[in-house]
């Protein structure tokens, strides 16, 4: 007899009593199997009446998303799990999109929403699910484009049976606590699809912070991503927690070797971690102790792998069809079981005719002793391409750019690239931030990255480190040289112009203590030494009410810059 690892909600009830837990949530009341597929069957309802097929998904609450992903496939339709409800989003599905389910308020009135669950308490029965149903899901958005992916409804079900089989799963009276989305394939099955098929509780709140770890039952799974635990698995709190959890699952991107062994030995915790895609479903796995090296990563069973044109092809039960997959994973195989990863064929570039690897730049930056991250990305220009760095600092990293500066800093990261590189590789422009921007997944999204590099209509970086307490706000600037106002000012020897400075501390103070209104006159406006490209500019705001004025300070290590107040024509509040 074939097993079915989703199958029809009716005959999961079969080996699951009605006061079996299915979600759960701190000081609230666990919601039972019997209550779960009441609310299934009522929604099934709800949506056979609806005429149309195909239906988008999008609910902050995973347990009212797995009422309405469970009741979509028994109406026999298909459900499109989508990533966000942008318009511009909604409007490039082409019609594709039949109706909308949602526990979100407000929403583009373009896509007309499914009706609630039905009250009738005589609904009927529960349909059984179509054969060859499939479901739609949408790439993590890396390249600025998501798109569609369709996937048989077959596929999931090995892929979910194969998961039950290769993992260790603590017992139905633990949870499954997640700070990913279960909008994605990762949260998917992990957070959805194996606890309700295992039997466990789904943990209803995201895990957004280490003390939300606390709140899980002893012996509890997180599935998380590197993004989080990168930010976390350091923090004192997080180990203390996290040595209740019976295990925790890693997607999204490779985990630091250096983090996952920190959580080894202060967690007792070594994070799985999972490597696939929205296409391929999941393809290998490793664990990483505080005694192994972590390269090597385990192929899940039925995965067949082969090398072509140095890059990943596989045969997978996860991926519909007879065809082989090409990835764009470069990749070393160990045997017919193993491989090692060596970075994406889609990340070399031409940069001036030269081919340049992003992931090999990036590389050389995070084998350097004051680099904890890089991101490097093109930034196409009206003059030419080159390259930006995004970069987080170890702590040795911080204190060396607090003491010494932006410039010494990018100086010596641009030395010990040129001594791998070429020096056309060596990115021009740079961010140093605490944390790479990444989706709810954990990955990286080429849009937000560019976004770091862009001057904004009024001609200024991007703000960073904005810290706003009551009526004073501190940020930073990174004044590189292609900052709209150095452009012939002065030729061979440029620098800010004032006009630059007072114009940024207004538009700021409008944005942060909303005033309104053009100021009407400057006081005790004072230029103390020039501002040239690279420096980092910090600038510090403070709003006095009662006088209707800001005053501003630019700064930098090399002391102040300017400062000045802004007085404005009549009161304007806090």
């Amino acid at each position: 007899m074939t097993t079915h690892f989703i199958p029809a909600v009716r005959d999961l009830m079969e080996s699951r009593a009605p006061d079996h837990g299915v979600a759960a949530r701190p000081h609230a009341k666990t919601i039972l199997w019997a209550e779960f597929h009441e609310a299934v069957r009522r929604q099934t309802a709800a949506l056979t009446a609806f005429s149309t097929d195909h239906i988008g998904l999008y609910f902050d609450d995973v347990f009212d998303f797995s009422v309405a992903f469970i009741a979509v496939l028994h109406a026999g339709k298909k459900p499109i799990l989508l990533p966000h409800l942008k318009s511009e989003f909604l409007a490039r599905l082409n019609g594709g999109l039949d109706g909308l389910l949602t526990d979100q308020v407000e929403v583009d009135n373009s896509v007309p929403l499914v009706p609630a669950i039905e009250d009738d308490p005589v609904a009927p029965m529960l349909p059984s699910m179509p054969e060859g149903a499939v479901i739609y899901l949408c790439t993590s958005g890396s390249t600025g484009e998501p798109a569609l992916i369709e996937k048989p409804l077959h596929c999931l079900e090995k892929e979910i049976g194969v998961q039950h089989r290769t993992f260790n799963w603590p017992g139905p009276a633990a949870a499954i606590g997640a700070s990913v989305s279960h909008q994605h394939i990762y949260g998917l099955l992990f957070r959805v699809l194996l606890p309700l098929m295992r039997g466990q509780m789904i943990w209803r709140p995201m895990i957004r912070y280490p003390e939300d770890v606390a709140l899980l039952p002893d012996g509890s799974q997180l599935i998380s991503s590197p993004a989080f635990l990168k930010r976390v698995a350091v923090l004192p709190v997080f180990s203390k927690e996290a040595t209740r959890l019976a295990a925790c699952f890693s997607s999204g991107g490779a985990l630091p070797e250096t983090i996952a062994q920190y959580m080894h030995k202060e967690a007792q915790l070594s994070p799985i971690e999972i490597f696939g895609s929205t296409e391929t479903g999941g393809i290998a796995w490793r664990q990483v102790s505080d005694l192994d090296t972590g390269g090597r990563w385990t192929f899940f069973d039925g995965v067949e792998a082969t090398v072509v044109n140095d890059c990943l092809a596989l045969k997978s039960p996860f991926i519909p069809g007879e065809e082989v997959y090409q990835t764009k994973d470069r990749v070393r195989l160990i045997g017919r079981d193993n491989m090692e990863l060596l970075g994406r064929a889609d990340r070399i570039v031409k940069v001036e005719e030269k081919r340049i690897s992003l992931s090999a730049v990036e590389q050389v930056l995070q084998d350097h002793d004051l680099v904890s991250e890089a991101a490097v990305l093109i930034l196409p220009s009206e003059t030419r391409i080159s390259l930006g760095a995004v970069v987080t600092l170890r702590e040795e990293g911080w204190d060396f750019l607090a003491q010494n500066g932006r410039r010494a800093l990018v100086s010596l990261l641009s030395e010990e690239l040129r001594r791998h590189i070429e020096d056309i590789a060596v990115p021009r422009r740079w961010r140093f931030l605490q944390a790479i921007p990444t989706n709810s997944q954990g990955k990286r999204v080429a849009d937000d990255l560019e976004a770091l590099f862009e001057a904004d209509a009024h001609h200024r970086p991007t703000a960073q480190d904005v810290k706003c307490e009551g009526d004073e706000v501190s940020l930073t600037l990174n004044v590189d040289e292609d900052v709209f106002y150095f452009k012939g000012h002065f030729p061979g020897q440029p620098i800010l112009p004032g006009v630059a400075q007072l114009t940024w501390a207004a538009q700021f103070a409008d944005e942060f203590f909303s005033v309104g209104q053009a100021f009407t006159r400057i006081e005790a406006l004072k230029f103390q030494q020039v501002v040239t490209p690279g420096t980092d500019l910090a600038l510090h705001l403070a709003h006095n009410p009662d006088k209707a004025s800001v005053t501003f300070v630019f700064s930098s290590k090399e002391g102040r810059h300017s400062t000045g107040r802004l007085v404005y024509g009549g009161a304007h509040g806090a």
